[in-house]
């Protein structure tokens, strides 16, 4: 572990998250960036269907679903 190794935010297409000094852990094994609740929480997200990756600000509108970028 690499202790407030990194700043983390999250860039939707119409606005940011604030910045947030996160641990990083690295796992050869592991393709893909995974966050704890912790830091899920801290940049206001609300993570709806992780499998689909849908999710949502905390402050966003009800019906507003928004989609995790995927190359």
């Amino acid at each position: 572990m690499v202790p407030r190794a990194v700043v983390v935010r999250v860039v939707a297409e119409d606005r940011c998250s604030r910045d947030v000094v996160a641990n990083v852990i690295i796992n050869p094994l592991d393709e893909e960036v995974l966050i704890s609740d912790y830091l899920a929480e801290e940049l206001g997200i609300q993570i709806l269907y992780p499998r689909r990756g849908i999710w949502r600000f905390v402050d966003d509108e009800p019906n507003r679903f928004r989609e995790s970028f995927k190359p």
